[in-house]
């Protein structure tokens, strides 16, 4: 489930990414260095680490940035279905459009 944040962050597309549990996709410790693993936790008001900006990709894809380190992106470390990590946008990765529509 996709989450958009309260008004006041509207305008800036921050997103609370939940599983059906109740758990927040989460940026571990709030780290801000590319290679960070990616974790579901349980959901902080407040949290940035917990907070998602949407952005276009590449190829009609969109990427999601942590709010609390934008030059990172979400990534699936060694593109299998391993865990996630956040990767630097030097990388490139975050022009790609990590998570694709319909």
């Amino acid at each position: 489930m996709l989450t958009q944040i309260s008004p006041n962050r509207s305008s800036t597309n921050a997103y609370q990414i939940k599983s059906e549990a109740g758990f927040c996709v989460t940026v571990q410790n709030g780290g801000t260095n590319s290679g960070t693993r990616i974790i579901l936790d349980n959901c902080v008001n407040g949290a940035t680490n917990q907070l998602w900006k949407a952005s276009a990709g590449f190829n009609a894809g969109v990427s999601l940035s942590p709010y609390h380190a934008l030059n990172l992106c979400l990534d699936n470390a060694g593109g299998s279905g391993g865990a996630g990590l956040v990767n630097g946008q030097a990388s490139g990765w975050c022009e790609m459009g990590v998570v694709r529509r319909g």
